[in-house]
Parts: structure tokens; sequence; C-alpha cells
């Protein structure tokens, strides 16, 4: 899912750079509903206030969310991998026996 008020990026990200809510959402490519959700839900850094109408997210900490998305992804599909194989042997198996 892309966002729909994509902003563009910087060509790199410092940790301690802020990012404006369509940066954030053109970066995770999540909308905005979707972000504030995991932000009160506490899944999703929480911006920072840079004043009385403004927040920022620090790339830092999306980044690291970023970085931990992938883990688990990649955890839960090394995980998976076994089970599906698992599973294709079994249909394999029934489908042979008469």
């Amino acid at each position: 899912m892309e966002a729909s008020n994509s902003a563009p990026l910087p060509e790199t990200l410092h940790r301690e750079q802020r990012l404006r809510a369509e940066q954030v959402f053109t970066l995770t490519g999540r909308a905005r509903s979707w972000v504030y959700k995991r932000v009160a839900e506490g899944e999703f850094p929480a911006p920072e206030r840079d004043g009385p109408r403004c927040s920022r997210w620090r790339a830092g900490d999306v980044l690291d969310w970023l970085q931990a998305q992938r883990e688990r992804q990649a955890t839960t599909t090394e995980q998976a991998k076994p089970a599906r194989r698992a599973k294709a042997e079994q249909n394999t198996v029934a489908e042979v026996a008469p």
C-alpha cells in the first residue's frame, strides 16, 4: 500500500533528522490512518512536537522500526518454511495413498 500524498525523501537520512508526516507515510508505504493508529497502540514510534501545530518523527526511530519489521518478517518466513514443507509432504502422501 502506497501513501497517496508522497513527499520527496532526501537522498540520505541522518538518524537525528526530523521527518514530516508525509515523508513517514512515503518511507513506510503506510497510510496516515495506519500510522496514527499504530502510534496510539504503541506499535509505531511517536512523533515529537516541533511546535504548537507541528510534529516530526526522528528518522532514526522510523528506520529502527523498519529494520525490526524486516527482521521479524525474515524470522517469520524462516519459521514458516518447515511447516509449509511438512504440510506439502502430507498432501503428497495423502494423494499417493489409496
